[in-house]
């Protein structure tokens, strides 16, 4: 395993001309970090491009219960201690827990405690961040979790354009974690001669999504809410099983196709 993840390649030529890259992994993972350093850098087609995906609302117009607000608020306060405070951990939990929409309650709760402990690190890693307000962001950019098909359905088009174009490198990812999602973006690969290459990036743990999400937050004002990682790391993980754990080019390719193959076989029989 590499610092970033695994990545594999396959098609009629690994060393094709035209290759498209599939990040699989949640958000937070380290995808833009992978593409930057990649020479020549390709086109990233990213589902957060996608039109209204994400609003801008000024830090004082969020509802003081809502999670982003609690999460901000509770990581600038100051005098944060060296020491980890269980009381404190506690008892925002316990606030942060109405927030996470997710039905099941040990999951609700473990994804409330980890957004917790994520904030008390924050505190005591970063203790000046108070002070740095003024320069932090000055709004939110809330992800619109209902506007998610639609964005990944801008993003499919965006990628069929660019792939008809003949880009010749082409990255496909960001929350890329669904099979029908990846599903979609083999078959244009198929259809216009790429080689797929895949980028495993599921092994990081959850734990540090969550920091890596409050931090960036904090520094970007780019809001994800903490369910929404959970669910698109365990969506990630759900991938590897259905690929028989064998993360690679081939095997992802494969269980896209036979996805798509059952779904059309499916359809016939209704």
């Amino acid at each position: 395993m590499s610092e970033h993840g695994d990545a594999m390649a396959v098609g009629e030529d690994a060393g094709a001309a035209r290759v498209l890259v599939i990040t699989v992994g949640p958000p937070c993972a380290g995808k833009s970090t992978v593409l930057a350093k990649r020479e020549p850098a390709p086109l990233d087609v990213c589902i957060d491009d996608s039109p209204g995906l994400y609003a801008r609302i000024p830090w004082a117009d969020l509802p003081a219960t809502s999670q982003a607000a609690i999460v901000r608020a509770a990581a600038l306060l100051e005098g944060g201690s060296n020491d980890r405070d269980d009381d404190e951990e506690d008892a925002l939990a316990a606030r942060l827990e109405a927030t996470v929409a997710i039905r099941d309650d040990s999951e609700r709760r473990a994804c409330a405690r980890a957004l917790a402990r994520a904030i008390g690190y924050v505190r005591r890693k970063y203790p000046r961040l108070a002070e740095q307000e003024a320069r932090l962001a000055s709004e939110a950019q809330v992800l619109q979790t209902r506007l998610m098909r639609k964005a990944v359905a801008w993003a499919q088009t965006a990628l069929g354009e660019a792939m008809a174009a003949g880009v010749p490198l082409v990255a496909w990812g960001n929350t890329n974690t669904k099979m029908p999602a990846i599903a979609h973006a083999v078959a244009l690969a198929d259809e216009h001669g790429y080689a797929i290459e895949v980028v495993n990036m599921t092994d990081v743990d959850f734990d540090e999504l969550v920091k890596r999400s409050v931090l960036r937050m904090l520094k970007t004002g780019k809001v994800v809410p903490v369910e929404a990682i959970y669910k698109s790391a365990v969506a990630a993980q759900r991938s590897l099983v259905e690929t028989g754990l064998v993360f690679d080019a081939a095997a992802l390719a494969e269980a896209a196709r036979a996805s798509v193959a059952g779904s059309s076989r499916s359809g016939a029989r209704r």
